[in-house]
């Protein structure tokens, strides 16, 4: 049997860092790219475009149409009772 684990990455924008992108792509076998208006910027996502290349990582683009707050990612999400 094998799983392939799934990364959403490509988050960081500037000064916004959300984890090592780098170092997920050695333990997944795919990862879901922010690009477009998703929070990640285009040094980012080249990056990690790039990083994911380099190991073969398979890539599949996550675009959203319309534009996300910086950091939206990472905030923490509570559901009220």
């Amino acid at each position: 049997m094998s799983i392939d684990l799934d990364g959403d990455l490509g988050k960081s924008f500037g000064a916004w860092k959300m984890g090592d992108d780098v170092a997920v792509f050695d333990v997944v076998g795919s990862a879901d790219v922010a690009c477009g208006f998703d929070v990640g910027d285009s040094a980012d996502t080249l990056k990690a475009l790039r990083a994911a290349a380099e190991r073969i990582v398979a890539i599949a683009q996550r675009l959203c149409a319309f534009p996300e707050r910086a950091g939206l990612a990472a905030l923490p999400f509570t559901a009220a009772a």
